[in-house]
């Protein structure tokens, strides 16, 4: 059975430049040069991962008719690896 349709928000144009001027904030700040604050934005990653696994399936089903192992196998796992990887 195919995963349903779902819709994606999509960030306005016009909110670009508030985005981008917070991120070279934080950046310029020096706040990302920390070890332990990396390490905490690739754990966030992770769980962003486990949280959205339907979300990116459906997203890929839709877009490449992948099925929901492959997507796992092919996509999830190996993020997950890296992201393990480069943690520890």
């Amino acid at each position: 059975m195919a995963p349903e349709p779902f819709n994606l928000e999509i960030t306005p144009v016009d909110q670009y430049p508030q985005i981008i001027s917070e991120l070279r904030e934080t950046f310029n700040s020096g706040l990302t040069r920390d070890l332990a604050y990396r390490k905490q934005q690739l754990r966030r990653a992770w769980e962003f991962l486990d949280e959205n696994v339907d979300a990116i399936a459906k997203a890929l089903y839709q877009d490449l008719r992948k099925p929901m192992q492959e997507v796992l196998g092919t996509e999830i796992a190996p993020c997950k690896e890296e992201l393990l990887y480069f943690i520890n």
